[in-house]
């Protein structure tokens, strides 16, 4: 009997991992209730610092979180202060400095993006992917190994130093496992030192399973025991891991899932949805500027009876999924993903692919779309 519950519990939008170091810690403070991230970028401007709390700018380096406060500063003089507000991988800066607005931002691997930060002189900066530098000199937490660029150019120039694992495989986020018949899961993230899977709701992380890049699926002989979990289940039904890829900068996270079936069932033909090329969307295009020229996207391939699409983020975890639709529109009015008061970066979009067109067990392929808003 088929039991289609496909990403049903994915409903919220996981934030990645920073990538950041422990700073250290003081008498007076308890490490567990501290947060404070740093974010570094040298512009045109001079150096920006970019620092978010929940303390007085003092210990400890975590997420961010909804009522942290933040400082921004160009070469040591501050520039805006007050608190955040946070919503998935959107930052919200709400100034207490008199006179200022409001402005957005995203932090997403690691990298701060923020449009429209007031310089104190009339004008505004754009931060096109400030890194985490580390700790707070004042909290007693190092600086991090961030270190200045060197080089000439008037242009904007990243921080140079250690940089967290990106992932290069698995390129399909989907898996498909038939009980009995032992399955490998590779993962690949370049300057990894160390690979880690978990057990996974596809929202957070459960026991650890593996220590290797690669995950193999059986019944216990070679690796993780998924015949015993699909087992005791008594039906068909769709699991997640979660990969962690790990060096000095950081980690980074990947959530595998997929559809796991008993010996005696047959999947349907397994669906391929063909990869899709990093997009670019110019913000002003959608329809609200008139001109109605919003991005679409479609996904094409075989064995597709179903697409649905979802807003996510380099590690693959997911928000609510769309009605089943090939397209994807992105504009900054009234479209699938409404652009409207997001900054400039890099966005990513699930695409899911369903195979359930007879009377098997549906199977599932899964693939990260990158789109570039400018």
């Amino acid at each position: 009997m088929k039991n289609l519950k496909i990403f049903g519990l994915l409903l919220t939008v996981s934030l990645l991992a920073l990538g950041v170091m422990a700073a250290g810690c003081s008498s007076d403070s308890d490490p567990k209730d501290v947060r404070e991230s740093v974010y570094l970028q040298e512009t045109s401007q001079g150096l920006v610092e970019v620092t978010i709390s929940n303390q007085s700018l003092a210990l400890g380096i975590v997420e961010p979180q909804t009522g942290d406060n933040y400082i921004i500063k160009l070469n040591g003089n501050a520039l805006s202060k007050g608190k955040i507000e946070v919503n998935g991988i959107y930052i919200k800066f709400i100034p207490s400095t008199s006179g200022q607005e409001p402005f957005m931002g995203s932090l997403a691997g690691g990298v701060l993006k923020i449009a429209s930060i007031p310089n104190g002189a009339g004008g505004t900066i754009n931060l096109t992917g400030a890194n985490s530098g580390g700790g707070s000199a004042g909290g007693g937490g190092g600086g991090g190994n961030w270190t200045p660029p060197t080089g000439t150019g008037g242009g904007t120039t990243g921080p140079t130093g250690p940089v967290a694992p990106v992932f290069t495989a698995p390129a399909k986020l989907g898996f498909n496992y038939k009980e009995g018949v032992p399955a490998t899961i590779t993962a690949a993230a370049t300057g990894a030192t160390s690979y880690e899977w978990f057990e996974s709701n596809g929202i957070t992380k459960g026991a650890s399973i593996a220590t290797t890049a690669a995950l193999v699926l059986d019944d216990g002989t070679l690796g993780y025991d998924l015949d015993t979990v699909i087992n005791s289940a008594g039906m068909s039904d769709e699991y997640w891991f979660l990969c962690e890829a790990t060096n000095a900068a950081g980690t980074a996270k990947l959530y595998i899932y997929g559809i796991g079936i008993q010996a005696a069932d047959s999947f349907e033909p397994l669906p391929d949805i063909t990869a899709i090329p990093v997009q670019t969307y110019t913000l002003g295009s959608g329809s609200a500027s008139g001109t109605n020229n919003p991005l679409t996207i479609t996904a094409t391939g075989s064995n597709l009876t179903s697409v649905m699409w979802s807003e996510s983020d380099i590690s693959g975890i997911v928000g609510t999924l769309s009605p089943p639709s090939a397209s994807l529109t992105i504009g900054d009015s009234g479209e699938d993903f409404d652009m409207d008061s997001n900054p400039p970066g890099d966005y990513y979009f699930l695409c899911v692919g369903i195979s359930n067109a007879g009377p098997n067990e549906p199977s599932v392929d899964a693939i990260l779309v990158k789109v570039v808003v400018q």
